[in-house]
């Protein structure tokens, strides 16, 4: 678990799970946020989940049938209330803004339950796929290396899922998977527009897509599927050495992180 946070390690109870907490002094943003989680990483799978996710039951079970399915898939995001294109669901779900004070999310078992049953199996293939909730493998992070930090929030996620569609894993949206997500919490919600254009800058220049509008990278991610293979020198995001884990913000903008 990693958290910049105030109060989250109080929110964490043991159930008999053995975790580990990394605190950063600062916020780094989570760009780097999920680059030190996946530094961290010591199992199969790894889950990036962003803190203001209220999961239902079987969750997680959910996701991995679709990597127990497909050899073949390495990045699986799962619905969520509030979420981008293809992964978004507060049009259809009824949980959408209903979150109590406490935490708590009416009728939100009900309606995942409803949503598995009504699209088990079925996963859409895409390579854009948002952190809010996604697992992927070892077998990815081996191929492809970590996150690329272009500031303090956005595009860190879909650059992680594109690299893996040209590294050759299939990655893709559980469509019978769902989670609910409060959504435009963090830094990120005190200056959104500037974030975001900030983000978006950086990660065009990276990929070579003109200036202009923010979503035209979109229009062009099949040409680039086909055009650009994956090349390690180029697309290999080194994992953190464990002397490299506490980082700060100075440090972060010298690395051209933010």
């Amino acid at each position: 678990v990693l958290s910049s946070l105030e109060g989250m390690d109080s929110q964490l109870s043991d159930d008999g799970v053995t975790f580990q907490l990394h605190r950063n002094k600062d916020n780094l943003g989570a760009g780097w946020g999920r680059h030190q989680l996946i530094s961290m990483m010591s199992g199969d799978y790894l889950v990036q989940m962003d803190s203001d996710i209220v999961v239902p039951s079987r969750w997680s079970e959910r996701l991995m049938d679709h990597f127990l399915r497909q050899p073949d898939v390495g990045v699986v995001g799962a619905m969520a209330s509030h979420a981008w294109g293809k992964q978004d669901a507060k049009h259809v779900s009824p949980t959408h803004g209903k979150q109590t004070a406490d935490g708590i999310v009416p009728g939100l078992d009900e309606f995942s339950e409803e949503l598995y049953q009504r699209n088990k199996g079925w996963l859409i293939e895409t390579f854009r796929v948002g952190t809010g909730t996604m697992m992927t493998t070892r077998d990815v992070v081996d191929k492809i290396g970590g996150f690329d930090s272009f500031g303090l929030w956005g595009n860190e996620d879909f650059d992680f899922s594109w690299r893996a569609s040209i590294a050759g894993f299939i990655t893709g949206i559980a469509r019978d998977c769902y989670v609910y997500h409060h959504g435009h919490g963090g830094a990120k919600q005190l200056n959104w527009h500037v974030v975001a254009s900030n983000s978006q800058s950086k990660f065009n220049k990276k990929w070579g897509i003109p200036v202009g509008d923010p979503g035209v990278w979109l229009a062009l991610g099949e040409q680039y599927m086909m055009t650009r293979p994956f090349d390690a020198a180029r697309d290999f995001i080194p994992l953190l050495e464990s002397s490299k884990m506490e980082t700060s913000i100075g440090d972060l903008r010298a690395m051209g992180g933010l």
